[in-house]
């Protein structure tokens, strides 16, 4: 019977997986830093592809550390970086688009047009910033329409 929790962290500097015991304890955990770049003053971006492949050998990990297989897993928990974003094509599941991190600012000059609007947002969130990721991948004006 699946009775183990496994809990997935995807944070600004680090990707984390652990399992816990039915009873809540640290059974093990894995991690790998996560490299983070700014081509531009203000942005700051990942790699998404490098991330996933991440999480995927963490999970692989632990699970082979704590002895256990998926089918032991009864629940999986998964945190991020909440506002950061990526596009990524749905046919292959491969990203578009680096991860724009929760804090870029890209999104600056449309949350100013947006509030002046009505609509309440910061330039960190990824509703602010969407746009600018989309027109910066190959074919994103087809991805608009």
């Amino acid at each position: 019977m699946a009775e183990h929790l496994l809990a997935i962290d995807v944070g600004t500097t680090t990707v984390r997986a652990a399992v816990f015991s039915p009873t809540g304890a640290l059974v093990c955990v894995a991690g790998a830093a996560v490299v983070s770049r700014t081509p531009r003053p203000g942005w700051l971006e990942q790699d998404a592809g490098r991330i996933w492949r991440s999480v995927r050998a963490g999970v692989r990990k632990v699970l082979a550390t704590a002895g256990r297989a998926p089918g032991d897993i009864a629940a999986v928990g998964v945190t991020s970086q909440r506002t950061s974003a990526v596009v990524w094509a749905r046919s292959t599941g491969a990203p578009l688009s680096p991860m724009v991190v929760w804090s870029d600012l890209r999104g600056v000059a449309r949350a100013a047009e947006l509030r002046a609007v009505g609509f309440f947002l910061a330039p960190q969130q990824a509703a602010a910033k969407l746009e600018a990721i989309v027109a910066d991948v190959e074919g994103g004006d087809e991805l608009r329409a």
